[in-house]
């Protein structure tokens, strides 16, 4: 139940970037362009991620993965600071931001999932599903929530 209810937030919180640079009118070409980049970049290493849980070190890749894409409540305080800040350097941590988290998905995806199929060798393949779907519940959540936070609290969404 632990490590479905973390897929879920991690997944919840791996979807803001879409309704984030909506609400703050970030440009679409930068947008796209910091979409596409941590994406490939973060999930992309998922086949290393795999090799390192396969090596026994899953609960951390979890637990880790889970805490970096939690970051993703600070793009609400960056672009809050986007004037103190400057745009380039704002743009920059936003980036940064983002690669961080699907840096912490890809981190958790490999072993999550090896720990879901090893619940029950019955039941294998129902464990993964219920894994992928409450996952997708939490990434389809997410962008409602986002965005309720941001507007209730005027932007400061590490809250």
């Amino acid at each position: 139940m632990a490590l479905v209810a973390l897929h879920c937030l991690g997944d919840c919180y791996g979807g803001v970037w879409p309704m984030f640079k909506y609400l703050h009118g970030v440009d679409l070409e930068y947008a796209g362009i910091v979409g596409a980049v941590a994406i490939i970049i973060g999930q992309g290493l998922q086949p290393i991620f795999g090799l390192w849980s396969d090596h026994g070190y899953q609960r951390r890749l979890i637990l880790l993965g889970t805490s970096l894409s939690c970051l993703s409540m600070l793009l609400g305080p960056i672009g809050l600071a986007e004037d103190t800040l400057g745009k380039p350097v704002a743009y920059g941590m936003m980036f940064a931001i983002m690669l961080v988290v699907r840096t912490g998905q890809g981190l958790f995806h490999p072993a999550g999932t090896s720990v879901a199929g090893n619940w029950s060798h019955a039941r294998r393949s129902t464990a993964v599903a219920t894994f992928i779907a409450v996952g997708m519940i939490g990434m389809g959540c997410s962008q409602g929530l986002f965005s309720q936070t941001y507007r209730l609290t005027g932007g400061n969404t590490q809250w």
